[in-house]
């Protein structure tokens, strides 16, 4: 397929100390426009997200019709395509911070992950993975992850840190199907000799 990605990131970093004191700041933003340069027309892309029905309706016959048809012959003209105009398995949107504010041997870290929703998936999923179009209906703002590491220097080249991933515990996904992870707590001891 031909395709086209424009885009822009911006990128920034900040760094400040003061006596015992110290902070650290850094992140970006990414912002993409993917698009597939030879889609089809409107009329003629098939549209199961909206037409399957949650999970547990009846069986949905405008929906048996679509991903039929999506199994036509090229040329003839009930023929449906899965072939939008923007690329499949993409997110506009990219924001990512990182923050260390710290004291002596101490430091407390804030990471900050935005992704938005992915635009577009391959079609047929929604019929192959039951729950797939609830799910896309109702995380369709993309998803935001906060992770927090508290970490000592305990002697030369030895650290010992406590992390929080996902802090409030978002229910996210790369794509469909894909569950992130929940709320994870860990202890790592590093020593570098």
């Amino acid at each position: 397929a031909d395709a086209r990605i424009s885009g822009i990131e911006t990128t920034t970093l900040f760094q400040a100390g003061y006596d015992k004191w110290f902070f650290s700041f850094s992140g970006g933003v990414t912002r993409i426009n993917p698009q597939n340069l030879n889609p089809v027309a409107d009329s003629q892309q098939v549209d199961l997200l909206n037409t399957i029905g949650p999970q547990d309706e009846a069986f949905n016959f405008d929906a048996f019709g679509q991903f039929f048809a999506m199994t036509l012959p090229d040329g003839d003209p009930r023929k449906l395509y899965d072939n939008p105009s923007f690329l499949k398995y993409r997110s506009k949107w990219l924001v990512r911070f990182s923050s260390s504010l710290g004291f002596g041997r101490f430091n407390f870290t804030t990471n900050f992950r935005y992704k938005s929703n992915v635009e577009f998936i391959d079609e047929f999923l929604f019929v192959a993975i039951p729950g797939t179009a609830d799910w896309v209906k109702s995380h369709n703002k993309g998803f935001t992850l906060v992770d927090m590491i508290l970490s000592a220097d305990l002697v030369k080249g030895m650290k010992l840190s406590l992390n929080v991933d996902n802090v409030f515990n978002e229910e996210w996904a790369e794509l469909p199907g894909i569950i992130g992870k929940q709320r994870a707590y860990s202890m790592q001891l590093k020593y570098v000799f």
